[in-house]
């Protein structure tokens, strides 16, 4: 029972972070912990003892062990770098100021041109054009409409024209079937009607309907794991004579990460095969459209790692490993534990920046916390193709604290001891 003494110590571990770190880091550790349960425990026993440790026709045994004791050791480690900060951030004070809303109405009309745009070239048709060049381009902008969203909830929270477009965007994520656009939104949403102390009856009622909006959220996740189809809406008739096994392996279908990080592991670590800095070239390469650069060329690596999962059905299986596994192949575990530093400064960075606009704003920095709290502990979790999370990086997380920048300026107060 190795998986469930992982997962007393994961559990005293995180219950330790949360209780010694500070309020601002708590989001994220709590997102984290519960993407950990999921896919380091409760996902390798649905593997274990329900699929008899198959996977794509392949015996693993205990082999899922090991690679969800791997899962578990590093978000402890992440924790630890999320929990306690090694650099103490520099005395500012703050300025506000009243932006114009120029920016703001700019990227909210390429974010809606975007979604139109998919959908009438993608959706409309029953699935993605492919060989449209610039519909891959508008998909990515349409994500802006989350931060953008989020932005706007932060300030006027539920005015008609955010519950209009909240519902709008809802429904254009449900359309082209990706879930995790409906996690990210709704996620920092709901910390904000959940947050703080119930005081009146308004505050009641507020987190009435923040525990109701989780509630649906999560029924519409569940009914899209079974129901949906990608760029073509949802196949409500998928429901009818689902039976339970039909239904548990679309509840832990994502937990298949623990073998994307065996093929990694065996192909990359094991034969000291090293990649070092492709991943960060592909980062870079993959921001410039395909009309632009007809030959490029990226993720060749994931062939590689593919192939450690012994199957034929391996290269179209879509098994993508977590945030730490691009790093094990770049450098091995060394290289693992740098890059899940760095991802803990760059949260540190962006937590930071919301507790100054808090400053001016107190929903900017309980938004802007959830908004990394559903990224790094829940988006970049189990997609470690660094391209990928950097895409997701620039188009759902920047937008946020561009908007919410543009409320302050900060002046740094400096010691008047250093002034002689």
């Amino acid at each position: 029972m190795i998986i469930f003494l992982e997962f007393a110590v994961l559990s005293s571990v995180f219950f330790f972070y949360y209780r010694s770190t500070s309020a601002q880091n708590r989001p994220l550790l709590l997102v984290m912990f519960i993407s950990t349960f999921y896919y380091g425990v409760a996902g390798p026993l649905y593997w274990i003892y329900v699929n008899d440790g198959y996977f794509l026709d392949v015996f693993w045994g205990d082999k899922i062990i090991y690679a969800a004791s791997l899962i578990v050791a590093y978000s402890i480690l992440y924790g630890f770098f999320v929990s306690f900060r090694f650099r103490r951030s520099p005395s500012v004070a703050i300025v506000p100021l009243r932006p114009t809303s120029t920016g703001f109405w700019a990227m909210f009309g390429l974010a809606a041109i975007s979604i139109a745009y998919v959908f009438v070239n993608g959706v409309a048709l029953g699935g993605l054009n492919r060989s449209d060049p610039f519909i891959l381009v508008f998909y990515q902008f349409s994500d802006m409409c989350i931060p953008i969203l989020l932005y706007s909830i932060a300030r006027k929270r539920f005015s008609t024209f955010n519950v209009v477009c909240l519902l709008v965007f809802s429904l254009y994520a449900i359309a082209v079937g990706f879930r995790y656009k409906l996690v990210l939104l709704y996620f920092p949403i709901i910390l904000l009607l959940l947050g703080g102390e119930v005081k009146n009856a308004r505050q009641l009622r507020q987190r009435v309907v923040g525990i109701g909006i989780a509630l649906l959220v999560l029924s519409v996740f569940s009914v899209m794991t079974l129901t949906r189809k990608k760029f073509s809406g949802v196949d409500l008739s998928a429901l009818s004579g689902v039976g339970s096994d039909v239904a548990l392996y679309g509840l832990f279908a994502e937990s298949n990460i623990i073998f994307g990080l065996l093929g990694v592991l065996s192909e990359f670590v094991d034969k000291h095969h090293y990649i070092f800095f492709e991943p960060i070239f592909d980062s870079v390469l993959e921001l410039i459209p395909k009309f632009f650069l007809a030959g490029r060329s990226t993720g060749n690596y994931l062939m590689v790692g593919a192939n450690g999962l012994i199957s034929d059905q391996a290269i179209n299986s879509g098994t993508a490993y977590p945030y730490f596994g691009e790093f094990l192949s770049m450098g091995g575990h060394l290289a693992a534990v740098v890059g899940v530093y760095v991802y803990a400064c760059l949260y540190h960075r962006y937590s930071s920046l919301s507790r100054v606009a808090g400053a001016v704003n107190k929903d900017f920095i309980t938004v802007g916390l959830g908004v990394l709290a559903v990224f790094f502990g829940y988006y970049n979790f189990s997609r470690g193709y660094l391209p990928q999370s950097v895409k997701g990086f620039i188009f759902v997380v920047l937008p946020y604290f561009y908007l919410i920048s543009r409320h302050y300026r900060r002046v740094r107060l400096v010691n008047s001891d250093n002034l002689l």
